[in-house]
């Protein structure tokens, strides 16, 4: 199982992350109902997903705000070698400690 190393709020902190891995916001399509809701996800170059939608940096976060969203992140994974395994969670569903990265 993979497991986080961070979990961000701070804008600055995800752009790092991603940035560093090659990455750039996108989106994938909302097949729901709540046309407002998107689906917010890293383009990471190679990934070959033509479905996605990429995004400026402003309204990637704007987005990110709006879902109330937290950055779950791996700096490397179990092999050593720079991870890109990252997702997008809930604020709500964690239980984060005053002073904490999130």
């Amino acid at each position: 199982m993979t497991e986080a190393d961070h979990i961000y709020t701070d804008h600055r902190d995800i752009r790092s992350w991603i940035v560093k891995r090659d990455g750039e916001p996108a989106i994938l399509p909302d097949t729901g109902e709540n046309e407002h809701n998107v689906r917010l996800v890293i383009d990471f170059h190679g990934g070959g997903n033509d479905e996605l939608s990429h995004l400026s940096w402003e309204d990637f976060f704007l987005a990110f705000e709006e879902q109330n969203l937290a950055f779950v992140c791996q700096d490397h994974n179990a092999f050593g070698e720079v991870s890109r395994f990252c997702s997008f969670v809930d604020r709500k569903s964690l239980q984060l400690e005053e002073g904490g990265e999130a």
